[in-house]
């Protein structure tokens, strides 16, 4: 809903080209997912602690890689973070 505000704020104010802008607000606006990401790395470490699976630092590294990677390919659609949080889940048992 924002995302024409703000190409006319980086095509006006910020004096970025019209081709840039419409390039890389809608890729950002994608890809910047960091909400998505931290929700799957919490819920994740939370649902282990509740059921006491012991989570070693190589289980760690591979929730903070899924979840950075699950973040990036998220589509912006409402939802689908519970989603890929099942797919974090099962990097760690």
């Amino acid at each position: 809903a924002t995302m024409p505000v703000t190409l006319e704020t980086a095509t006006k104010k910020l004096g970025a080209h019209n081709s840039v802008a419409s390039f890389t607000v809608p890729l950002g606006a994608t890809i910047n997912m960091d909400g998505t990401a931290i929700m799957q790395g919490v819920a994740t470490v939370f649902i282990a602690q509740v059921f006491a699976v012991d989570l070693t630092i190589s289980d760690y590294l591979m929730v903070i890689l899924t979840a950075t990677l699950a973040s990036v390919g998220t589509a912006g659609v409402p939802g689908v973070g519970l989603i890929m949080l099942a797919m974090v889940l099962n990097q760690v048992g």
